[in-house]
């Protein structure tokens, strides 16, 4: 009966139209260490510990990664630091991530995710995903598929400003 719940939790996450799967890592603060900056240095979850947080899972090659992209980046405009951002671009070189950022106009942090280590690490299967964090850097919500802004927007209000 277990097996049969993960499979259709697995089949849920990786739809077409995207859903939510109820992750391993849901409910934990114990978040890994730090990562590269796409623009140099480092930073860590911790780093933004003290409200909430998005982390979003991105990639050059992922089309419906570059089509959320600019909705995220209208939602934390539109938010006004009331919720942390921070992108995550995965297996891609540095040359192909800034190439994103370019053509997408996201300003928030964006590190890097070379090996797709922090992305196994929040129990990710598919991309997009994005990962709902509370203030004390506890996930909240893992959602599995592309987020058009409007549903960004009703997420954030419902997991992490309710």
């Amino acid at each position: 009966m277990a097996v049969v719940a993960v499979v259709v939790a697995l089949l849920t996450s990786t739809g077409g139209t995207g859903g939510t799967a109820e992750q391993a890592s849901t409910g934990s603060s114990d978040q890994p260490g730090s990562f590269e900056l796409l623009n140099g240095g480092s930073a860590s979850f911790d780093t933004y510990r003290g409200k909430p947080l998005v982390v979003n899972f991105f990639a050059s090659w992922c089309t419906p990664c570059l089509a959320e992209l600019p909705g995220f980046e209208r939602v934390r405009t539109d938010l006004d630091g009331q919720v942390g951002f921070v992108g995550l671009n995965l297996k891609d070189s540095v040359r192909a991530g800034r190439r994103v950022v370019e053509q997408t106009g996201i300003t928030y942090d964006i590190g890097r995710d070379p090996n797709g280590t922090l992305f196994q690490s929040f129990g990710a299967v598919a991309m997009p995903t994005t990962v709902f964090l509370d203030a004390d850097g506890k996930v909240i919500d893992v959602h599995s598929g592309e987020l058009s802004a409007v549903a960004l927007r009703e997420r954030i209000d419902k997991v992490l400003l309710s």
